[in-house]
C-alpha cells in the first residue's frame, strides 16, 4: 500500500511538472508574439473570431471592445455591461499597429455604434518600446481610420493602465494617457476613460490585490473597478433608449 502511494505521488509529481513545463512554454510563445513588430502572428486569434462570427454575428449598432488582453481577459464583460450590447474582440497581447491592421476585419464588419479601445500597455513595454508621442500618433491613425470607416460611431480610449510588473514604465504610460486625452478632447465623439486613477488607494499606492499571480492582468476586483467606471459612461451615450 505505501509502495502504491509513493508511485501515485511521483505520478502527480510528474504531472504538475509536465503541466508546469507545458504552460512555461504557451507563455514563452505568447511573449514572443507580443514582441514582434508583425502584427500577423496573431492571425489565428483573428480567424477564430472570424470563425464565431460565421456562426452568429453580432447584431450591427452594438457596443465593441478591441484591444490586448485586459480585455481578452474580461470573460464577464457581456454580463458586466449588461444590459449594453457588448462584443468582446481583444486578441493577444496586442499593440495599436495590429489593431490597425486587423481593423477591416474585427472593427468594421460589426458596424458598431460605439468603439471602445484598450492597448497602449505592451506597446511601452515589449519588443520596441514606443515613446508617449508614438503611441499618440499610432493612435490617431487607428481612430482616423475607424472614424473614416464608420462616421458615426462614437470612439473611447480606456487608459492604459499601471501593474506591479511595469510599474518602471508608469511614468512614460501616464504621460501616453495625459497626450491621448488632450487629443481626444479636440475630437468630436471621441472620449477618454480613466480608469488609472482608480487603480491606486488613497495614499498614492497601486492597488496590488487586483491584479493576477502575473502582477500584469486583472483579477474580478480590478474588472469591478472597470466596470464601476466604463459602463455608466457608456450607458449614458447608448442610444436605444430601451437600454439602460
Amino acid at each position: 500500500m505505501k509502495r502504491n502511494a509513493k508511485y501515485a505521488l511521483i505520478a502527480v509529481c510528474l504531472l504538475i511538472c509536465v503541466a508546469a513545463g507545458i504552460a512555461a512554454v504557451k507563455l514563452y510563445m505568447i511573449h514572443q508574439k507580443v514582441a514582434s513588430e508583425d502584427p500577423r502572428v496573431w492571425e489565428e486569434d483573428i480567424r477564430a473570431f472570424e470563425r464565431t462570427d460565421a456562426a452568429t454575428r453580432p447584431a450591427p449598432g452594438g457596443i465593441l471592445f478591441v484591444g490586448s488582453s485586459s480585455f481578452r481577459f474580461w470573460k464577464t464583460l457581456q454580463h458586466d455591461m449588461a444590459p449594453l450590447p457588448v462584443t468582446n474582440r481583444g486578441f493577444g497581447g496586442s499593440k495599436l499597429p495590429a489593431l490597425i491592421h486587423y481593423a477591416s476585419r474585427i472593427i468594421y464588419p460589426y458596424r458598431p455604434s460605439m468603439v471602445v479601445i484598450y492597448c497602449g500597455d505592451n506597446d511601452m513595454t515589449v519588443g520596441r518600446r514606443r515613446s508617449p508621442g508614438e503611441v499618440l500618433k499610432d493612435l490617431q491613425k487607428l481612430t482616423g481610420a475607424v472614424r473614416a470607416n464608420l462616421p458615426a460611431a462614437k470612439i473611447y480610449f480606456v487608459s492604459i493602465k499601471p501593474s506591479p510588473s511595469r510599474m518602471e514604465y508608469w511614468p512614460a504610460m501616464a504621460k501616453a494617457n495625459e497626450m491621448i486625452a488632450g487629443y481626444m478632447k479636440t475630437q468630436r465623439g471621441m472620449h477618454f476613460i480613466d480608469v488609472s486613477a482608480a487603480m491606486f488607494d488613497g495614499a498614492g499606492a497601486l492597488k496590488t490585490d487586483i491584479f493576477t499571480w502575473d502582477r500584469i492582468h486583472m483579477n474580478q476586483r480590478g474588472y469591478a473597478i472597470w466596470t464601476g467606471i466604463i459602463r455608466p459612461v457608456l450607458t449614458r451615450d447608448f442610444t436605444d433608449p430601451g437600454v439602460r
